[in-house]
């Protein structure tokens, strides 16, 4: 590909980065989804514990993907297929990464937030962890790696001239989020 693509993609990924961490600097945006999704008169969130949702979406689903994706990534590499063998590195690499940054986040989820009946506080992205800052964990969020597993599609199909695929396994993976 030639290097304006590059130039142009990085570009992208800087100024989406700017504005992320512009929408991160007052949690407004945060505090908006966050609302929407809690029930103040019961004081709780209504899907947090949903056994169906946890059942199809984090534990079948789950299962499928990893599954798939191994078995893909020893195909490839018995037919000694360069492409499928890199792309399912990275779609192992997004998780795996998210994961990491998961373990060492000092972030809480919204349920043990102070203003949703926890006992957590809540601080701006870049900022200094308060003390009582809670057990964290929480952030990234794991649909994030999800995501970054998906996009690693983009060069298994790209090539090839199937980047059609990559664009409905994308809507498939937003619809199952």
């Amino acid at each position: 590909m030639p290097l304006s693509f590059y130039f142009w993609q990085v570009f992208a990924l800087v100024i989406s980065g700017l504005l992320f961490l512009w929408l991160s600097r007052d949690e407004q945006l945060d505090w908006l989804i966050s609302n929407y999704w809690f029930d103040p008169a019961s004081q709780h969130f209504p899907w947090k514990n949903n056994y169906w949702l946890d059942l199809l979406n984090h534990r079948l689903l789950k299962i499928t993907i990893i599954s798939v994706a191994v078995v893909t990534l020893l195909w490839g590499l018995y037919r000694r297929n360069k492409r499928v063998v890199t792309t399912m590195l990275l779609f192992g690499i997004g998780p795996l990464v998210i994961g990491v940054l998961k373990a060492t986040s000092a972030h809480s989820c919204p349920w043990d937030l102070v203003e949703y009946g926890g006992k957590s506080l809540s601080y701006v992205l870049m900022g200094t962890a308060p003390v009582g800052a809670g057990p964290g964990h929480c952030f990234p969020g794991g649909h994030a790696s999800s995501g970054f597993a998906v996009m690693a599609l983009f060069f298994l199909f790209t090539p090839s001239g199937h980047a059609g695929l990559y664009c409905v396994g994308l809507r498939v993976r937003l619809l199952a989020c």
